[in-house]
């Protein structure tokens, strides 16, 4: 047969109709049939026509009497209203391929014949023309073996026909083979000559200089044709010898093969034409879509499944008016990317304007590929999946556009369908819910922003990609002294082993440049970057400058970065950040409570400062680090610090809820004052040595019930009884004046904190210490004895009084009782006039202390002072700071006997 190479028209004359078609080239048939054709008519409704050839022949070459004449057939294109078959000339041709004795010859002969009796028509309508007159007689055969049986008028044009024949079931075995390959001929021919209109509207809608191809199919358009017919002609001989039941008949098989090498020849050259054309909409339709929809359904993805546990379908619409992310991927997609994606989800789906797409990409689906996305699948929350997405042209957009290669991409479409992102994944790695609205503009801000570490290391460094996709912390470090790095590693490895970096799910990763290239591309890539940013920041901006100090470390013999997942998060030369890890100790049950950045950051931060902060008598010590999580935060920052404790829930709510509304109130705000409160462990166990003796120092009652110390940064400033301080907060509004005048707050605090001791039941104590500073003294009330202060003008009575006094003392009941009493004598030297002696220092004193003070204290002051002028004598007892009995020499001896002064122990 003839070679199916794309034929050439050619000047020469038609070759002798002698030769052999078997003999003949596609070139020499060429030159026969195109001396055939001499013009188109445009006017002809070939359309229509091969509308109705096509539901005849695709209903008869289905038939056989064993099937089901009734299944529905495909939707053709409706037929034209004033369409009128050409009869004559279909009866002509029917007559001219008409029962015969056929070989090649004759075939090639009746086919030219044909072309010259079309010569008129279209290549296309000469190949129609020709179906639809063998379609007449086969059509019209298989119509009557239908009808037969129940039409009268089908039996007899039956008989006229020779269809009766067709009954009987030897005729049906014995030529079972031949109508097989009959039918399956002409269909292969039917689709030549579809093939042939899909060129011709491909040729009639399109430029050939868009499309080179489609020059080179247009010429070959003749010598398909021509096979089409001479197939016909030869199906038609063979039809009239299976009805006669003759059993000479045509060679099939040559004509077989020549229509199956054309239609594979139409089918390479006009799909790849139809795909090409297709492809160009498909990019035109993408780059301004209108509308999410119109995207979806140019990208055909088909109903999408809704549900990670059911396969509930749901149709596209879901996604109209809607922002979408477009995840695609292989089935290598590991937990994390899952669940970086998940979070964002989670995030966008609360005002559901934005959706997820999964549309995963694999060359071929297995049975194994089929589970692994089943548990996958079994991962995800209720997005939306497209599963086993086929469309090949949508597939080759993706690869080419969009650029996707085996590594999961998400492209953003807002809900117009027009692309804000052609590959968000990075962004939403690095920068999670801050990457939204996950435009390209958004993550150029990103990119040189506070997330600009995380951006460098994704695009040149996938070696750590995984690690800080699972947001662990990492110390990359590195130096030119080789010593300081393997000591930096050990201490790093140390903090990794800590059973409290352990018990708190920490991890911590070291990385290391291992080759001194790795190192090189490092720097010139944050070199790089530092350029870029040089463009858009300024010098002074603070971000320009972390970076400017990053790189001041390239020649440094140690330096670390610290990072949290893609985050830059601290950094610093080799001193420093390795006595950060050297001295971890100091920091690590910070861990727990504020995370090992903010530890790690806190701690790094007060190092210069460290010895002047915590080593002075006054200050904070240093093992209050790990009992208050934000200390150095606020040293550094110079806040006021409540440090408070107790066992008394009670007394811990209202302290700190005053401390609260203290630090609210409108005199402390536009004074600038920061105020702060921690509550550290019940009792004492929280508060070091030197927190315990400062306390110890500013109050003589029980701190077990709740205790306070206030610091300026870490300077201590004052402390007290629970309930003492509370009294100063609560009484705000009458020293809230000082502040406003002064705004130094501490003093304020400390005036207002003496006054409320000075007014309190402890009085006598405090004015006693104030005024009267003998050392023995101060200590006899800071150690709680008993002491009888007494004097008078009556010697004979003060005398007694201590005899009696000293006596108590010795009792056995009283030293079994190990209580202690002391006894203080004051002198006058002129009966009621003040001196220089202690007596007279006494009362002036106690009357000037008297001065506004509150009315319990006032009527003690005053009845004391009413003693001054007695003629015998006067006592007091006090016990510690307290005041507990007093009286003249005639009511207070009585106080010496042990039963009466047993009331007062």
């Amino acid at each position: 047969m003839a070679s199916n190479q794309v034929p050439q028209v050619s000047t020469q004359k038609a070759i002798e109709d002698e030769l052999n078609v078997s003999t003949m080239s596609n070139n020499q048939i060429m030159d026969q049939i195109s001396a055939t054709h001499v013009h188109d008519d445009k006017n002809f409704d070939v359309e229509s026509l091969f509308i109705v050839v096509k539901s005849i022949l695709n209903g008869a070459t289905h038939v056989d009497n064993t099937q089901d004449t009734t299944q529905a057939q495909p939707k053709e294109k409706a037929l034209e209203a004033c369409f009128s078959p050409p009869l004559c000339t279909l009866k002509q041709l029917s007559f001219e391929m008409a029962c015969r004795d056929m070989d090649e010859e004759v075939a090639h002969k009746i086919t030219i014949s044909i072309l010259s009796r079309l010569s008129t028509y279209s290549w296309n309508a000469k190949a129609v023309l020709t179906l639809a007159a063998f379609a007449l007689d086969y059509g019209e055969f298989w119509l009557l073996d239908q009808l037969h049986q129940s039409d009268l008028l089908a039996q007899s044009m039956g008989i006229l026909k020779g269809v009766p024949t067709v009954l009987e079931s030897s005729w049906l075995l014995k030529h079972k083979n031949a109508i097989d390959e009959l039918c399956n001929l002409i269909k292969a021919t039917l689709d030549v000559v579809e093939y042939i209109f899909k060129l011709e509207k491909l040729l009639k809608n399109n430029d050939l200089k868009d499309i080179s191809s489609l020059s080179t199919a247009k010429d070959s358009i003749p010598i398909h044709v021509y096979w089409a017919i001479i197939t016909v002609v030869v199906c038609t001989t063979q039809l009239c010898c299976l009805i006669n039941d003759e059993d000479k008949s045509p060679k099939l098989f040559p004509f077989a093969e020549e229509i199956n090498v054309t239609l594979n020849f139409l089918k390479s050259h006009i799909e790849p034409i139809e795909d090409q054309i297709r492809y160009q909409k498909l990019m035109e339709v993408m780059e301004n879509p209108m509308e999410i929809m119109v995207a979806f359904k140019e990208m055909t993805f088909k109903p999408l499944i809704n549900d990670g546990s059911t396969n509930t379908q749901i149709g596209i619409e879901v996604v109209k008016i809607k922002n979408v992310l477009l995840w695609f991927s292989g089935l290598n997609i590991s937990e994390v990317d899952i669940s970086i994606l998940k979070s964002i989800y989670e995030e966008i789906s609360k005002d559901d304007q934005y959706k997820i797409v999964w549309i995963p990409i694999e060359e071929k689906w297995t049975d194994d590929m089929q589970k692994k996305f089943d548990m996958l699948r079994s991962k995800m929350p209720t997005w939306y999946i497209e599963h086993n997405y086929s469309f090949k042209l949508g597939i080759k957009y993706v690869k080419e556009k969009w650029q996707f290669k085996n590594k999961p991409l998400v492209v953003v479409m807002n809900s117009q369908g027009i692309v804000v992102h052609p590959d968000a994944l990075r962004m939403i790695t690095v920068s999670r819910m801050n990457a939204f609205p996950f435009t390209t503009k958004k993550e150029e801000e990103l990119s040189i922003g506070d997330d600009w570490f995380g951006y460098l290391i994704f695009d040149n460094f996938t070696t750590m990609t995984q690690s800080m996709k699972e947001e662990k912390h990492i110390f990359f470090y590195g130096g030119v002294n080789k010593k300081w790095k393997k000591r930096f590693n050990d201490k790093a490895y140390v903090l990794r082993k800590d059973p409290i970096i352990v018990d708190a799910k920490i991890s911590v990763e070291s990385f290391c440049w291992a080759k001194e290239s790795d190192s090189q591309t490092f720097w010139n890539y944050l070199q790089r970057f530092h350029s870029t940013m040089i463009d858009k920041r300024t010098e002074s901006d603070p971000l320009t400058q972390a970076v400017q100090k990053v790189l001041s470390y390239k020649t440094e013999s140690g330096w670390a970065l610290l990072c949290k997942g893609f985050k830059l998060v601290n950094h610093g030369n080799g001193t420093r950040i390795l006595q950060v890890l050297e001295e971890f100790d100091n920091w690590k049950q910070l861990v727990p409570q504020i995370g090992l950045v903010n530890s790690f950051k806190d701690y790094k931060m007060i190092l210069p400062q460290k010895e002047e902060l915590f080593n002075g008598e006054d200050c904070i010590g240093l093992q209050m680090i790990n009992h208050i999580p934000k200390l150095l935060t606020w040293i550094q920052e110079g806040k006021y610090i409540f440090i408070y404790g107790g066992v008394d829930e009670e007394w811990r709510k209202q302290f700190a809820k005053r401390v609260e509304a203290l630090a609210k109130d409108y005199v402390i705000q536009d004074a600038k004052i920061s105020i702060v409160l921690s509550c550290v462990e019940m009792g004492c166990k929280g508060k070091d040595d030197r927190l315990q003796k400062f306390l110890s120092s500013r109050t003589h009652k029980n701190t077990e019930s709740g205790w306070v110390v206030l610091s300026k940064g870490s300077k201590l400033v004052d402390g007290g009884n629970g309930i003492t301080i509370l009294k100063v907060l609560e009484e705000f509004n009458k020293w809230r004046w000082r502040v406003r005048e002064s705004t130094m707050f501490e003093i304020c605090f400390k005036d207002y904190h003496k006054e409320v001791l000075h007014n309190g039941e402890d009085w006598f104590g405090y004015f006693m210490i104030e005024h009267f500073r003998e050392p023995k003294f101060s200590t006899w009330i800071q150690e709680g004895k008993h002491i009888f202060i007494y004097g008078g003008e009556d010697e004979e009575w003060i005398n007694h009084f201590t005899k009696k006094a000293e006596a108590l003392t010795k009792d056995p009941v009283i030293q079994k009782a190990m209580i202690s009493i002391e006894l203080h004598h004051l002198t006058m030297k002129s009966k009621g006039k003040y001196d220089n002696g202690i007596a007279g220092h006494f009362w002036y004193k106690l009357e000037l202390f008297s001065y506004y003070k509150p009315c319990t204290v006032r009527q003690e002051i005053e009845k004391l002072i009413s003693y001054k002028n007695e003629n015998f004598g006067w006592a007091v007892l006090c016990k510690g700071y307290k005041l507990m009995v007093s009286g003249n020499e005639t009511n207070i001896l009585k106080v010496l006997e042990l039963e009466e002064f047993k009331k007062y122990i």
